[in-house]
């Protein structure tokens, strides 16, 4: 599923998944004494705290998010407008509840040297739908992308060289081991058992975690969920450890 995340996207997709998760330690925006700093101890290591304030500030002008006083805190979720952008971006969260219809929709492309940076485009657009690569021009997703990337390979002028169709078969692997190896779901899992150790630690004394021990784990939790590819059940194990994580964060 990873992406190139911005911070507008990070707030995005977590407010999405966790919603009012996010305090604003101090409050930058007036609430309290003028003379409290800007200080957002949740800010993801990958992001400045100019970057992550400035993306901030910027969806709340745009409406996408609001804040609100809850239960004497101010927090930031998202709006009604926020949660459709939500839906729009990060697809994959809606698809992958939804049954596996047995189809694999699958990109071929041998585009030129010379289109390289088209080329480039259309490698991060598939990265982006969480497509997983089979060869080096050859992508597959369990997922009905077919007129996105269709309205896509015809904005970019594509179409010589772009081949997206429909597979129901992947010879030499059945769908549980195909996607186990090309997704690498074995370091995702890993990822996750860590995380749910971690976390089982202190979920005996979770009522007396501080606000910031709690986000800690939220945004753990949401660091590992951008490189989870959100496949449909039915091509992960039963006991998928993501699942697990997942119910755990989510019932906090």
């Amino acid at each position: 599923m990873r992406k190139l995340i911005r911070p507008y996207d990070y707030l995005l997709l977590t407010l999405g998944v966790l919603g009012d998760v996010f305090e604003e330690i101090r409050d930058p925006f007036g609430w309290q004494a003028h003379y409290y700093k800007y200080i957002y101890g949740w800010v993801p290591e990958r992001f400045t705290r100019h970057n992550f304030e400035r993306a901030v500030r910027r969806m709340l002008k745009t409406k996408d998010i609001e804040r609100l006083v809850k239960k004497g805190k101010p927090i930031l979720r998202l709006s009604s407008q926020g949660k459709e952008k939500w839906v729009r971006e990060f697809p994959l969260r809606q698809l992958s509840q939804k049954p596996w219809d047995g189809f694999w929709t699958v990109v071929s492309f041998d585009i030129p040297e010379k289109l390289k940076g088209r080329r480039g485009s259309l490698r991060l657009k598939l990265q982006s739908l969480g497509m997983a690569r089979l060869q080096e021009s050859l992508y597959l997703t369990p997922f009905d992308f077919g007129q996105d990337l269709q309205e896509f390979i015809s904005v970019h002028d594509l179409s010589e060289f772009v081949d997206v169709f429909k597979a129901r078969h992947i010879f030499g692997s059945n769908p549980k081991e195909l996607a186990w190896r090309v997704w690498q779901l074995e370091k995702l899992e890993i990822s996750y058992n860590e995380f749910l150790s971690s976390l089982n630690l202190n979920s005996k004394n979770k009522k007396l975690m501080k606000p910031e021990e709690r986000t800690k784990y939220q945004v753990h939790f949401e660091e590992i969920l951008l490189d989870d590819p959100l496949l449909p059940k039915e091509l992960l194990p039963r006991d998928w450890v993501g699942f697990n994580a997942r119910k755990l964060i989510l019932g906090w």
